[in-house]
């Protein structure tokens, strides 16, 4: 079976879990003598991409050049030439024909119209449907995913969460093209030294858009700070506090107690292992990745009862009431307080995070491949 990839998520990524997604489906199909894949890409940004296609002989690789072939343009200029330029090698990959299935990346529609052979569209969260008044809603994604949820011949989500909302939103979807395919989350378990961080400290990791739920999480834990004075909130990832979010931290009693601190694959495991425990107040999420990095680093986890979350950790994580202030002060306070409480948690969250891998996702990626195939 030969399957061809597009190249959507890796321009619009530098680090994300969609593009780690189907860097590790790339890494298998790597040693699957039943599979080749092609990925026409020329250059990118993409932390995963750029370390996967540096190893693989067996999928296309990146050119040796970088924005400059673009000529002497704005940095938006230039990524929109080199995504044009992508679909272009995209589109001329279709022409020939030469492959089984099709794997678009994200929700672009370029392809729809001269595509006649299957593709499987994988659905990573219905955020945008779900959520409109809690991020900068992007009409245009909106229907385009709604077009090929339609159109795909096979349907891919990553939680059983992200599937029903699906089939409620669009209950003329056909449930039987529809297969769960958990993700997961691989850490290098080696501690950074240069890394400063707090002797105590309760972690956030990733962006902090509205729909993540950051201010509440900072409002509601402030009284703790307040009464523990050695204790911190560190930010890990997602950019450094933006001028928009000044006036909120400003308000905080505690402000010199919130830090940032920048985030890398590598330094993951410093992050987790060391904090007191992992909070994730989103409203909404997919899948939410950070939950089993937590869990696999021995980091306790405290999480919404929201979303796809409750299916992730099961019980090898603590649960708030989504917006309930007291709730997760409580359920931090568990943790803060009790070294037996973390010791239990940490045991269990390490315990559920094996139940994940990738290869399992990229097995189950396949067998939805195949059936795509046979459906032509």
């Amino acid at each position: 079976m030969k399957l061809l990839f597009d190249t959507q998520t890796f321009d619009i990524q530098r680090y994300g879990g969609i593009s780690r997604y189907y860097t590790e489906l790339l890494k298998f199909f790597e040693n699957c003598d039943e599979v080749t894949t092609h990925l026409p890409i020329k250059y990118s940004e993409n932390e995963n991409v750029k370390e996967v296609l540096s190893g693989l002989k067996r999928v296309s690789s990146l050119e040796k050049f970088s924005y400059n072939f673009y000529g002497d343009f704005s940095k938006r200029k230039k990524h929109k030439r080199l995504y044009n330029n992508h679909v272009s090698l995209v589109m001329s990959e279709i022409e020939m024909n030469n492959f089984d299935v099709f794997v678009p990346t994200y929700y672009d529609v370029y392809y729809l119209g001269k595509l006649n052979k299957p593709f499987v569209l994988t659905v990573h969260d219905m955020i945008h449907e779900k959520l409109n008044d809690n991020i900068n809603l992007d009409e245009e994604l909106v229907k385009n995913k709604k077009l090929l949820i339609d159109k795909a011949t096979q349907i891919i989500t990553v939680s059983q969460n992200t599937k029903k909302d699906i089939l409620e939103l669009y209950p003329a979807t056909n449930a039987n093209k529809i297969t769960v395919s958990y993700l997961a989350a691989e850490i290098i378990k080696k501690i950074n030294p240069s890394i400063e961080l707090p002797e105590k400290y309760i972690l956030f990791v990733g962006n902090r858009e509205k729909y993540k739920n950051f201010n509440f999480f900072v409002k509601a834990l402030e009284p703790l700070l307040q009464q523990q004075k050695d204790l911190f909130i560190v930010c890990a990832g997602g950019g450094d506090f933006k001028k928009n979010e000044k006036p909120f931290l400003d308000g905080i009693s505690v402000r010199d107690r919130i830090l940032y601190k920048d985030l890398t694959e590598d330094n993951l495991y410093t992050f987790y292992s060391r904090a007191i425990c992992f909070v994730f107040p989103s409203m909404y999420e997919g899948f939410g990745i950070p939950v089993l990095e937590a869990m696999g680093s021995g980091c306790p986890v405290v999480l919404s009862q929201s979303s796809s979350f409750p299916e992730v950790a099961a019980d090898a994580a603590l649960f708030f009431d989504l917006n309930n202030s007291k709730d997760i002060l409580d359920k931090v306070s568990f943790f803060l307080f009790s070294e037996k409480n973390r010791q239990h948690y940490i045991e269990k969250g390490l315990q559920r995070a094996q139940k994940f891998s990738w290869k399992k996702t990229a097995e189950t990626c396949y067998e939805v491949y195949k059936k795509a195939q046979i459906a032509l």
